[in-house]
């Protein structure tokens, strides 16, 4: 282990160690908690582009902050973590599936920039807002805190010169942020952590391919009985619904984990008993087939139940 050695005095430093100021009044972490639906201004199209809800949230601010018509404040995207999915629903009028839109996924982070200072304020306003369209089923949640760095733990080595030092106990020489704007040695060695990193994509790999094995075996299953449209749509929405409010939790999710499709399986048939008789017997039996199964397999199976359905209304249609 390389020794890195401070050659200054300490003894000041000691008496009034440094405060770190890590939380940035002008920087915010944005994360979406429900799937946003985004329309560009300028064609009127669905696109899942995070430049339009900030461009929604400048307008709403700068109708509450702004005067005389000039802009007072804007927001700045600094990072993005992004990730995507499609949404749609069923129309119950015309008992057929909605079209699909893209949107930004739930999990989406974004670093913005700004100059608020009226930060719980603001905040409050923008997070009791739903963005996007699509509102009304629950999309455009958002949560929304200020940036601070994480601290690190530091080791410090000193040099003769500090020997009165050096009796520090082990509590004392490892508070975090410790003279920052020293030489510090990190207390985890390079080779450590290329070896945890391999570890991490290896088990990344084995989990991508134990979800595409299960898809797989959803394919191939059948079902015990062709199942109505409107009601696969349904089981599908309770399959989404459910899965995200154990999400909300706090609960992480594997898609492979038998353990987790159990609970995501029960809780479905929770809901499927509540309904009428007629519905509820044909839930179950088709549903039945995601017992002791995945939850990648419960998706897989369930978007094929819909794609069937649909491709045997089509098919219909044109003998008639």
């Amino acid at each position: 282990m390389e020794t890195i050695v401070i050659k200054e005095q300490v003894e000041e430093k000691m008496e009034q160690p440094l405060k770190l100021e890590n939380i940035q009044k002008n920087k915010w972490i944005i994360s979406l908690l429900t799937p946003m639906v985004l329309r560009n201004p300028d064609n009127g199209r669905v696109e899942a582009n995070p430049n339009h809800f900030i461009s929604l949230m400048n307008e709403m601010i700068n109708a509450v902050y702004g005067f005389n018509n000039r802009k007072c404040i804007e927001l700045y995207k600094e990072s993005e973590f992004l990730k995507f999915t499609h949404v749609g629903g069923y129309n119950s009028k015309w008992r057929l599936p909605c079209e699909q839109k893209p949107a930004l996924e739930a999990g989406t982070v974004l670093v913005i920039t700004t100059e608020i200072i009226d930060f719980n304020n603001i905040c409050k306003k923008l997070e009791d807002n739903y963005w996007g369209e699509m509102t009304g089923a629950g999309y455009g949640k958002i949560k929304i805190e200020l940036y601070a760095e994480k601290e690190k733990d530091y080791t410090i080595i000193y040099d003769d010169e500090c020997n009165s030092k050096r009796n520090l106990n082990q509590d004392e020489t490892k508070k975090p942020g410790l003279w920052k704007n020293d030489l510090v040695q990190d207390s985890l060695e390079d080779e450590d952590k290329k070896e945890k990193i391999a570890e991490k994509i290896l088990e990344l790999i084995e989990e991508h391919s134990k979800v595409q094995n299960e898809k797989e075996n959803a394919l191939k299953k059948e079902g015990e009985l062709r199942i109505h449209a409107t009601l696969v749509e349904q089981l599908i929405s309770m399959f989404y619904q459910i899965k995200r409010e154990i999400t909300e939790q706090g609960i992480v999710l594997s898609e492979c984990s038998r353990a987790d499709g159990k609970l995501v399986y029960d809780k479905i048939m929770e809901q499927v008993k509540k309904m009428n008789d007629s519905k509820k017997q044909e839930a179950e039996v088709f549903f039945k087939a995601c017992e002791n199964k995945t939850i990648a397999f419960m998706e897989t199976y369930l978007k094929k139940g819909k794609w069937s359905v649909r491709n045997e209304t089509e098919k219909s249609e044109e003998e008639k």
